[in-house]
Order: C-alpha cells, then structure tokens, then sequence
C-alpha cells in the first residue's frame, strides 16, 4: 500500500455523506452543557433583540446582564431540568453512580426490549442518557449517548431546544428584575422569539432553536495549525473521526496488492506522524487512538453558529487540505521509492504481518482454527518436521606442482532455512510466540464462544479487553497460560459478584476459549489458565 493509496482511502472516509448518520448509530457520544458558550449565546441574542428594539445596553446594564446570565444557567441546566426535558422525549434515564456506561451501552447497542421509546425508522436501539456526576472542571453538566443519536432533528435536538429556551427564559426574567426596564419586559414575554429567531416577514419566531450541539467544540489547533488557548480540546469531528476509523481498520489488514512490506509499514507509520501533528483523541496523540483500536467517545457541546469557527481545524474543507498536504510533503520528499509512493500488483500475499491478519488466517468463518488449509499446515510443520538433505560435495584443492580433486566423504549439512514463523517459533516452544498468536485470534474465539448462559457479546469491548499475559511451559509437557480482562464492571459477573453466576463467569469463557486456541496450536491438551 502507497502513500497515495492510504491516502485516497482517508479522503474517501472523511467525505463520505453517511459518515455523520453512521457515528451517530455507532458511537458514544459525550454533551456538555457547556458554560461558556451558553454565556456568549444569552449575551448574543439578548443585545440583538434589544439593539432591534432602539435600545443600546449600558455599561451598568451589562454588569446586570453577567449576573443574569450565571442565574440563569444555574436554574436551567438543574440534573432535575436535564432529566425531565429527556423523560418527556422518551429517554430512559441512567445515573451515575446507580448505572455505569455498560449498562447504558447493553440497553441501547442490540437491546429490543425496554420501555425506552425506539429510534425514528426501524432501527432497534432505544433512546437512552446517562446523567454523568457532577466533574468540577468539567465546564458544565455532561450526559453520554451510546447510539441514540441521529443526524438532524429528532427527540435529541428537542431536548437541547427545551433547555435552551428555558435558560433564555430564567436569563431575561432576572435581567428585568435587575434593570426594570419597559424594553427588557417587552424582550422577556417573547423569550422564544429570542431563543429561536424572528422572521419578520411572517412575524412569528422560526422555531430553529439556536443552540446547537458542536463537535469538539473547540479544536487542538487554529486553522493553520498554531494551537488553541485552553484545555480539554478535542478534535472529534465527523471527518477526523472517520479517518481514525479507517487508519484502524489499516492497522489491522494488510491489502493483497502489497509488494513491499517495509515500504508499507514506512508509508503508514509517516501518514500517522504527520496526522499526530494536526489532531488530538481525548487528550493522547492520533497515532494512540490508531495502534491501541481504542474504542472513543466522540465530544459534543451545547452553543451556537458564532462557535463553529472554534472547531475548523477539524472540519471538512480544512480536514481535506490536511491530508492534501500530507501527501505533498511524504511523495516529494520519497519520489524515487515506486513501493512507498504507489501501489502495485504482486503474486505473493504476506501471511503473517499484522495480528489481524494472523487471526483472519488461522481461523474459519465459524471462528475455529483451522489446519486444514495447505498453507497453514506448510507453517506449521516448517519449524519441526526439516529434513536434513545429503549431498556429495567435490572441492577443488589446489596443490604444488598443479591442481587435484580431492572427494570428501558423504557429508551431512541444514539447508539455509527462512526466518521461521510466529507459529513455527510457538510449535518449538516459544512462550511470547505463543502468546502473540493466541492474542491475535482470542476475540474471535471468544465471539464464536459467546451466547446464553454463558455472556453474550453486546458491545465487544469484553472480548477485546481479554488479554494473554504471560505464557509458561512446564518440564512434564504442560503450558500455564496467565490472562487478564476489563474487570470494572465485567467482574459483577463472576461468582459471588453483584451478577455473578456459574453461566455467566468471564473466566470460564475466556479460559475456555484460551484452550481451545492454544491446542489447536502447540496440539498439547495440558494447558491450566489463570486470571491474574
């Protein structure tokens, strides 16, 4: 895979028009009622509406106007607001501490049952908030959405709306208590019409709320690239989101038309640094995200139009210059490399590269390893079944007075062998070989193995966080292999545990499934497993 190549792939993902409606099924979804902008929005739309009227604000008056706006904001965005304002769209309400995410993630992911009221259209997901503790620096409150969004309008928008509008509302009946003017009385019996725009031609209010719900909503960076002021930055947007998607799903195949292995690896390893450069995932670096496959919650928070411009770095147009550049800089700077710069057909497939393409070789559909295929079975009898071959060598010795042939006794010599394979190396008793390969396929065995009684697979991010952690042979023949898991909140689920059963213990599932894919492997049925 070329530079140009990976590259035209990223811009296919960013530019896709279903990304946005595809995030919105598929992530989780962090709001924050956000403070700030929710300050700059009342002060915005307040002094328009006024200034529409004939009257200029005050230095005085807009002493008023701060204070109002902090009382406001107070009274609005209660936990009791943010709850009622959900319950009346049909939301089924989680609360830290009672509920943790999983349990929002287990109602709203595949779940069709519940008294939730289901998504618009046919999909199964049910409408579902967290209502996350309180976090002093957080900026506001936050509430986390696991699949029940959907891109435009729709119960969510109207839940924004609702406590918009009553925010508006707290704000401009205490900012006329404050100034006791005849304007800010007249401005406070159409809050709505502040809230949501007036059309002057029809002289009703538009009703589109103008509190929206922003990405990010402030990007690491300016457009140019010098950093933002402030903290708690995030460049979740739905293009910088898409290419983290398809950079993952890079990271864990290798395409068939691959020629050179190294060049792909430089080509891909150079597009993360330069990516590394212009973006940030929830505090760590883009290429962290990528080689980790972590599993990310995408930011949003409350403001207006008069924000957007916070988050450009990381929209489209400037997302599509980025990757523009990239390409620029790596394919100048490379140009003589063709394996580096583009791609081209090759006869041979590389079998062994990526923990991805490990598991997709050495299982079937069903997700069994499998040795029944000729290249497997090549693999797995190259590192123990090498014939010694015979030959007679004649050499040439050369003598004083003229040259004689010389023939040397049958000797016996290894021919030059290639670099043995991961489970060549694990077959001949390699401890870390043998648990790179069982970690490269343990997810899909686990999958295979998951449904009721024992714990069936909701999310997937309990079969990925099964981990192999060291792998021990014994002198008689035996293996102890040590594993570990997410087990906050998994663990609930072993015996003695809050929703523990026998059926249902993570351990027997991920022990099991462990066995099953070392035996298929090293063939020994000795194998002890032990949760550490």
């Amino acid at each position: 895979m070329s530079v140009r190549a990976i590259i035209k792939d990223l811009r296919i993902a960013a530019n896709s028009k279903n990304m946005r409606s595809h995030q919105y099924k598929n992530y989780a979804f962090k709001l924050t009622f956000l403070k700030s902008t929710t300050f700059d929005l009342l002060q915005d739309v307040i002094v328009t509406e006024m200034s529409n009227r004939g009257h200029k604000i005050t230095t005085n008056e807009f002493r008023d106007l701060e204070f109002a706006k902090a009382k406001a904001f107070i009274k609005a965005y209660t936990e009791e607001n943010i709850i009622s304002a959900h319950r009346k769209e049909g939301y089924k309400i989680f609360k830290e501490p009672q509920h943790s995410e999983i349990d929002l993630s287990l109602y709203t992911g595949y779940q069709a049952t519940g008294k939730g009221k289901p998504l618009q259209g046919n999909r199964k997901q049910k409408l579902a908030v967290m209502i996350k503790s309180s976090v002093a620096n957080a900026g506001g409150p936050q509430v986390v959405y696991a699949r029940s969004l959907i891109d435009k309008g729709g119960e969510h928008s109207r839940v924004v709306k609702r406590l918009w509008l009553k925010c508006v509302k707290e704000c401009l009946k205490e900012f006329k208590r404050l100034t006791k003017l005849s304007v800010v009385r007249d401005t406070a019996n159409n809050a709505k019409n502040v809230g949501t725009g007036f059309d002057p031609k029809t002289g009703r209010s538009t009703n589109i709320s103008r509190n929206l719900r922003l990405h990010g909503p402030v990007a690491t960076r300016h457009v140019g690239g010098m950093p933002q002021a402030g903290t708690d930055h995030n460049d979740t947007s739905v293009p910088v989101v898409a290419i983290l998607e398809e950079m993952q799903k890079e990271n864990r195949t290798v395409p068939p038309e691959v020629q050179d292995l190294s060049a792909y690896d430089r080509a891909f390893e150079d597009i993360l640094q330069e990516l590394d450069l212009q973006f940030e995932i929830e505090g760590k670096s883009f290429s962290d995200a990528v080689k980790y496959n972590k599993d990310i919650i995408i930011s949003l928070a409350s403001g207006g139009d008069m924000h957007q411009y916070l988050m450009e770095h990381a929209d489209l147009d400037n997302v599509n210059q980025i990757l523009n550049d990239i390409q620029t800089k790596l394919v100048s700077n490379l140009k003589h490399d063709v394996d580096y710069v583009r791609s081209q057909k090759t006869t041979q497939r590389y079998t062994e590269i990526a923990t991805g393409l490990i598991s997709r070789e050495f299982l079937t559909k069903a997700g069994n390893l499998d040795m029944r295929f000729k290249v497997n079975r090549e693999k797995a009898l190259a590192g123990r079944n090498r014939k010694k071959e015979k030959s007679k060598a004649k050499h040439s010795a050369r003598a004083k007075g003229g040259v004689r042939t010389t023939s040397f006794q049958k000797g016996n010599y290894r021919k030059k062998q290639g670099r043995p394979t991961k489970m060549s190396q694990a077959q001949g008793g390699n401890p870390l070989a043998l648990k790179e390969l069982i970690n490269a396929v343990l997810p899909d065995v686990m999958l295979k193995n998951m449904g009721s009684p024992a714990l069936n697979n909701r999310t997937g991010r309990f079969r990925q966080s099964a981990e192999v952690t060291n792998v021990m042979f014994g002198p008689r023949g035996g293996t102890n292999i040590e594993y570990t898991y997410m087990r906050n909140p998994y663990e609930t689920f072993e015996p003695g545990g809050a929703m523990g059963s026998s059926g249902r213990d993570p351990r027997r599932l991920i022990g099991a499934s462990i066995r099953e894919a070392a035996q298929k492997i090293v063939g020994t049925r000795f194998i002890k497993t032990r949760r550490v």
